[in-house]
């Protein structure tokens, strides 16, 4: 049996590849942010903080994982099987979340998507760095 690898409704958001290493995520909403200087730090984001978007408030990890695991009570269960099938040994989470926040900071100006004119003639406002 297969598990479906499925975005919640809403989320609206893009991951890039840039320049063949950095991985920047880019949501509908106009912010963006490097989540990795190559694919297995973003995959190792993704699968041990994947409340990581929420890292900017001033919520605790400890709090954020519990809300997360409310949610998901499968969850630990999921991330392991699939940490697992990739062969990854990711590291302690607060060395993902101190990497993530220094990989974020990386972002401008070199890494900022850029609007583009649509057919309309109207220039969408520019990108914003998400804070972590």
């Amino acid at each position: 049996m297969h598990d479906r690898i499925r975005r919640p409704a809403g989320t609206g958001g893009t991951y890039f590849l840039c320049g063949g290493e950095a991985v920047l995520y880019a949501d509908s909403e106009g912010s963006a942010a490097l989540i990795g200087a190559d694919l297995a730090e973003a995959v190792e984001v993704l699968l041990v903080c994947p409340y990581w978007r929420d890292l900017g408030g001033s919520w605790p990890v400890e709090e954020l994982e519990q809300e997360y695991r409310d949610d998901l009570p499968d969850y630990d269960e999921r991330r392991d099987r699939l940490i697992s099938a990739l062969g990854l040994t990711p590291p302690p989470v607060a060395e993902i979340v101190a990497r993530l926040r220094a990989t974020a900071a990386r972002t401008e100006p070199e890494f900022v998507p850029t609007a583009v004119e649509r057919e309309d003639g109207e220039v969408p406002l520019p990108y914003r760095v998400i804070g972590l």
